[in-house]
């Protein structure tokens, strides 16, 4: 006897559908978002590309992508090489000024310029000079040059230089490709996407601390008016007569703790926040600090 086997045949838009009816159903999806962008808070300034307050000028408001490290500058009007007249066979310094655009940004952390000058001669005319040597201080950079024939003043003295500055890329992490920008670069050059995972982390600790300060207000308060709620002793007051009856008038009671607490609360409610946040931050000042705590008088009464 025969037996007819049924197999079902695997149909990966049926699946999909099912995963995602699931995903809707259950709080599954959010969750997952939620823990990767925790997570990406947490690593964030660790895994950061490049510096989160250093920009480049010459790269902003650049689009996601690669930005071209090489950037050339010509010196209007030549460089002017001496002011006297040199005899072939001479060595002399010429000097020239980077232009501001190329000052920002090349100057590491230690105070060095991060920046590689090559230069060649543009124009023929120019005198049968050999560079011999260039260096950097700052912003001027300081041409060793050897005359081959002589220089004359206001004939021969002035040559075109075209000077490529090529920056040493910044970035912190040796995987990461060189001047790749995931998110382009702001107003300023800075990388967007660095500044996105230092923000997320500064984000979570301002909501965090807010949290659990306002947390810990509200909960203290409420414990203390849930203690103190019905309780008539001890009872500190005198008694007076009013009205041909003596009454107690109480000073201090534990249940006026719970009344004074709510009273707190009703007159909480009815304050504008907005008003609240701007009289603190007019009194304190500006801050992280003064932003958490701004954060965590609004949280403790939601």
């Amino acid at each position: 006897m025969a037996t007819e086997t049924t197999s079902s045949q695997f149909n990966p838009l049926k699946y999909w559908l099912i995963t995602w009816s699931f995903f809707r159903r259950y709080p599954v999806f959010p969750g997952v978002i939620l823990i990767v962008l925790v997570i990406a808070a947490i690593i964030g300034p660790t895994v950061a590309p490049y510096e989160r307050d250093i920009g480049d000028v010459r790269a902003r408001h650049n689009l996601p992508g690669t930005v071209d490290i090489k950037f050339p500058t010509k010196p209007k009007g030549g460089i002017d090489l001496t002011d006297t007249d040199i005899a072939a066979g001479s060595t002399f310094i010429a000097t020239y000024e980077l232009p501001t655009d190329n000052q920002i940004f090349d100057i590491g952390k230690d105070g060095s310029y991060n920046n590689d000058i090559s230069w060649n001669e543009s124009t023929p005319n120019t005198p049968d000079i050999l560079f011999s040597n260039i260096t950097q201080e700052g912003a001027i950079l300081s041409f060793e040059i050897i005359a081959n024939e002589d220089i004359i003043e206001g004939q021969n003295d002035n040559i075109i230089l075209d000077v490529q500055v090529i920056r040493t890329d910044t970035k912190l992490l040796d995987i990461w490709p060189d001047g790749y920008h995931f998110m382009g670069n702001d107003h300023v050059g800075r990388d967007v996407f660095s500044r996105l995972l230092h923000g997320a982390q500064i984000s979570m600790m301002v909501v965090g601390i807010s949290l659990v300060a306002g947390m810990t207000i509200g909960v203290a308060l409420g414990l203390i008016a849930g203690y103190t709620a019905n309780r008539y002793e001890p009872n500190i007051g005198f008694w007076m007569t009013y009205k041909g009856k003596k009454r107690r008038v109480a000073i201090f009671s534990p249940w006026l703790v719970d009344e004074f607490i709510t009273r707190f609360v009703d007159i909480w409610y009815a304050l504008p926040f907005l008003m609240v946040a701007l009289v603190v931050t007019l009194i304190f000042g500006r801050g992280l600090e003064v932003l958490m705590g701004v954060l965590a008088l609004i949280a403790w009464s939601g």
